[in-house]
C-alpha cells in the first residue's frame, strides 16, 4: 500500500530562497524627488524678481509677494532718488498701494505719489503694464462672481505703450515707440509737490483723511486759481497765498500754474516764467510741499541729512477749520465749545438745552425730517469768529439784523450766520459747520448765531420758578400776549358752561363778559372813552378784527409797526413789535409741541436766543377761530349793516388817513377766547 510523504523543505533550500526586496530606484528615489521638487518651489518663490532701473518694457506685471526681498520696490530712477513699489505704509497693515516714493539721505521714505488711494489692494494683488497703459486688478474681490477686478487705471491712451519710465524728477511718465509721453503721474497729482512739478490751474492736491496707513482722500485741499493758490475745507476757504505775509505778489496777469522750485514757490503765467506771487526761501538742493492730513501745509527741504521747514501754514492753529470738531471752541490752541454747549458721550459739542438739536444741511437725508420743525438760533458769545469770515463775502448788504436771520432761515444750507452791524452785512456759514475762535480783537459790532431746531418743548415740573418768569415777562411790553395763550384751555372751559355768548362791539361792552371774559392787552387799545375812536367819524366802515389773524397777515407781510397801538405815537421800535408778535405767534402753534418753552421764551426775550420763525402750517386754524369770531361779532350788532365775512384790514374810504389805522383796533375789549381760539 503506498503513503504519501510530504517533503519539508530542508533548511539549505529555505536559505536559497530569500524574500524578495524592494527596488531602491521605486521607492527610494520618490521622497528624494518630491523633497527636491518642494526645495525649488520653495527657492523659486522666496527669491523676488530683480528691480528694473530707470524703465520696464511692456509687457510686465508686478505685486508685493514678487518683490518681498525688496518692499515691493520693482524699478527706480536713474540717480536712485525716486522708486516705484507696490507696498504697505505700516509694516503691520495689510493695505497696500502703487506708489513712488522719494529716497533722501536721511534714509526716510517720503511717499510724492499714489495711484489707487482710495482703495487698497492685498500683496497679491497685481500691478499690469499693457499696450493700453497701467491697471491694477485685485485677485480677491468679495463678490464670488467676479474673481477679478480693476480698482485704478490709466485713462484710454491714443497710441499703444512700449515703454513705462520713473524719471530723476520723479515723474512716471508712459512712451510710445517714438518716445513720445502718453500719459505722466505729473499731471494727476495727489497731496504732494515736488520740485518742477506744475500744479495747473483748477487742480489741486487733496490730504488724506487720516494719519494712519488709510491714504483715502479728506476734506482739505490747496486749489489754484488764475490769481492764487487756497487752502480750502469742504470747499471753504481758510488761507490765501495772496494774503500771506512773506509773499510778493509781482503782476495781475492770470497765473497758468503753481510749481516749487530750488529757491521758493512760484505762481506762475502761462509763459512759466513771469511770477504773479511768489514766496521766496533758502537755496536747497530738493525740497517736496505736501498738504498734511490735519489740514497744514508745509514745505520741507533736504540739506546734509536733516529735513528743515521752510514753511507751514496756518501758523495759527485755530484757523485750521476742525482743529477743535464741529461747533468746538478755540482758544490760544486749546480746545472747548460754544457757549450754550456741551461735550456728549461721544466727545462732540451739542447744545445744552435737550430740547434743541442742530440742524441737517440741504445735501444731508436727515433734512428732510427737519422740514417741519421750528427753527431759532442762538447768539454766539462776545469776541467769537469763525475761520472763513476773513475769506467769504457778504450774502447781503444794507440789511438788518433780523432780514440777515429770515435769510439764513430760508436757507437749508445756511448752518449759521454773523451780522456785521458797522457795515449793515450779512455772512452764512453753509452746509458744514467747523471750529470758532475765541479772540480777543474781535470786530465788535459783529455778531453770531447758530441755527438750532426745536424738536420739544419740556412741560413744565414743579421745580420750575414760574413766579420768577413772570416777574421778568411782566415788565416786557405787550408780552401779555403770550400770558393769554397760556390760559386759554381754562377759559374755554368755562365758556362752555355759560349759556350766553360774549357780544363784543364797538363803543360797548357786555356787564357779563365784563364780568368773565374781558380784559384788556397791553399794546392793544384800553377801554378809555377818549382812546376809542369810532373810525365811522372819520368816514370808514369797520368790521370785526381778529387780532391773532391780524397779527399773522402783518406778520407775513414784514408790516409790524401797524399791529402796534397808535396812541404809543412811535414810542416802540419795530425791531420790538417784532419780537412780540413773532413770540406769540410761536406760542399758539397748533401743535404743542411746536410751541415753545417758557425757558426759551424767556430767553427769546432777553436776547439769549435768536427769535424763532412762526410755522405758518401751524397757524391754519387762526382762519377757522377768526371766522367763528367775525360770525360772532356780526350776530351781536343789532339794526347795523355788516359784512359776514372775516376783515383784516378797514374798509378803503376816501378819508382814509394815517390815523385811520385805528380803525384796526375798534375792537377795543375781546376775551381769550377769541384771541386764539379754544384749546
Amino acid at each position: 500500500m503506498g503513503r504519501s510523504r510530504s517533503r519539508s523543505p530542508s533548511p539549505s533550500t529555505s536559505r536559497s530562497r530569500p524574500r524578495p526586496r524592494p527596488r531602491s530606484g521605486s521607492r527610494s528615489r520618490s521622497p528624494n524627488l518630491l523633497l527636491i521638487l518642494i526645495l525649488l518651489m520653495m527657492v523659486s518663490t522666496c527669491l523676488s524678481a530683480p528691480i528694473s532701473s530707470n524703465s520696464i518694457s511692456v509687457p510686465f506685471t508686478a505685486s508685493f509677494l514678487q518683490y518681498i526681498d525688496h518692499s515691493g520696490v520693482f524699478l527706480t530712477s536713474l540717480n536712485g532718488t525716486f522708486k516705484a513699489s507696490i507696498s504697505s505704509i505700516q509694516q503691520e497693515t495689510q493695505q497696500f498701494y502703487f506708489s513712488i516714493f522719494h529716497s533722501s539721505s536721511t534714509n526716510t521714505n517720503t511717499m510724492v505719489w499714489t495711484a489707487n488711494r482710495n482703495q487698497s489692494i492685498s500683496n497679491s494683488d497685481k500691478l499690469s503694464l499693457t499696450s493700453t497703459g497701467l491697471s491694477i486688478i485685485t485677485t480677491q474681490s468679495q463678490s464670488q462672481s467676479h474673481s477679478n477686478q480693476t480698482i485704478w487705471s490709466t485713462p484710454p491712451i491714443s497710441s499703444p505703450v512700449t515703454l513705462m519710465q520713473l524719471l530723476d524728477s520723479g515723474n512716471l511718465v508712459l512712451l510710445d515707440k517714438q518716445n513720445i509721453t502718453l500719459w505722466q503721474s505729473f499731471d494727476h497729482p495727489t497731496d504732494t509737490l515736488v520740485i518742477n512739478q506744475p500744479l495747473l490751474v483748477r487742480h489741486s492736491l487733496d490730504a488724506t483723511a487720516t494719519k494712519d496707513a488709510n491714504l483715502s482722500v479728506g476734506d482739505y485741499s490747496l486749489l489754484v486759481t488764475t490769481g492764487d493758490a487756497i487752502l480750502q475745507w469742504n470747499n471753504i476757504t481758510y488761507w490765501k497765498l495772496s494774503m500771506e505775509t512773506s509773499a510778493f505778489k509781482d503782476s495781475n496777469i492770470p497765473a497758468h500754474s503753481l510749481q516749487l522750485n530750488h529757491t521758493g514757490l512760484y505762481l506762475l503765467a502761462d509763459d512759466e516764467s513771469t511770477a504773479v506771487i511768489q514766496l521766496i526761501f533758502h537755496q536747497s538742493a530738493y525740497r517736496i510741499a505736501n498738504l498734511r492730513y490735519d489740514g497744514k501745509f508745509v514745505i520741507t527741504r533736504f540739506l546734509n541729512n536733516t529735513q528743515t521747514q521752510d514753511f507751514s501754514m496756518p501758523l495759527d492753529t485755530c484757523r485750521i477749520p476742525s482743529f477743535c470738531g464741529k461747533y468746538g471752541l478755540c482758544s490760544n490752541g486749546a480746545c472747548s465749545c460754544l457757549p450754550g454747549f456741551h461735550i456728549n458721550n461721544n466727545g462732540d459739542c451739542v447744545p445744552t438745552d435737550a430740547s434743541l438739536t442742530m440742524p441737517n444741511a440741504c445735501l444731508s437725508p436727515q433734512n428732510q425730517t427737519q422740514t417741519s420743525s421750528p427753527i431759532s438760533y442762538l447768539r454766539l458769545g462776545d469776541g467769537v469768529d469763525y475761520f472763513a469770515n476773513s475769506y467769504s463775502e457778504s450774502v447781503n448788504y444794507g440789511v438788518n439784523l433780523t432780514s440777515c436771520q429770515d435769510l439764513c432761515m430760508k436757507n437749508c444750507s445756511c448752518l449759521g450766520m454773523f451780522y456785521d452791524g458797522g457795515s449793515d452785512s450779512c455772512y452764512f456759514i453753509l452746509n458744514y459747520v467747523g471750529s470758532f475762535i475765541q479772540t480777543t480783537n474781535s470786530d465788535p459790532d459783529r455778531s453770531g448765531y447758530i441755527k438750532v431746531v426745536i424738536v420739544s418743548s419740556p412741560a413744565f415740573s414743579q421745580n420750575d420758578a414760574f413766579p420768577r418768569a413772570g416777574l421778568i415777562l411782566i415788565p416786557l411790553f405787550g408780552f401779555i400776549l403770550v400770558l393769554a395763550a397760556s390760559i386759554l384751555g381754562f377759559v374755554y372751559c368755562r365758556k362752555k358752561r355759560l349759556s350766553r355768548m360774549c357780544i363784543v362791539k364797538l363803543g360797548s361792552r357786555n356787564s357779563f363778559a365784563d364780568e368773565l371774559e374781558i380784559f384788556s392787552i397791553a399794546g392793544l387799545p384800553r377801554p378809555d372813552t377818549d382812546s376809542s375812536i369810532s373810525s365811522r367819524s372819520r368816514g370808514t366802515s369797520t368790521r370785526s378784527v381778529y387780532f391773532p389773524l391780524l397779527a399773522l397777515a402783518m406778520h407775513e407781510q414784514r408790516r409790524y409797526t401797524e399791529v402796534a397801538d397808535p396812541r404809543l405815537q412811535g414810542r416802540v421800535t419795530i425791531t420790538e413789535v417784532e419780537k412780540l408778535v413773532r413770540i406769540a405767534l410761536c406760542c399758539i402753534h397748533q401743535e404743542p409741541g411746536m410751541r415753545p418753552s417758557m425757558s426759551n421764551v424767556v430767553s427769546m426775550l432777553e436776547g439769549g436766543m435768536g427769535l424763532t420763525e412762526p410755522l405758518l402750517e401751524q397757524l391754519h386754524h387762526l382762519s377757522f377761530y377768526g371766522q367763528r369770531f367775525t360770525e360772532e361779532s356780526t350776530m351781536g350788532e343789532s339794526g347795523e349793516q355788516m359784512d359776514n365775512k372775516l376783515a383784516l384790514f378797514p374798509a378803503e374810504s376816501n378819508n382814509y388817513n394815517t390815523t385811520a389805522t385805528s380803525s384796526l383796533y375798534t375792537l377795543s375789549f375781546i376775551s381769550t377766547d377769541k384771541l386764539s381760539g379754544p384749546r
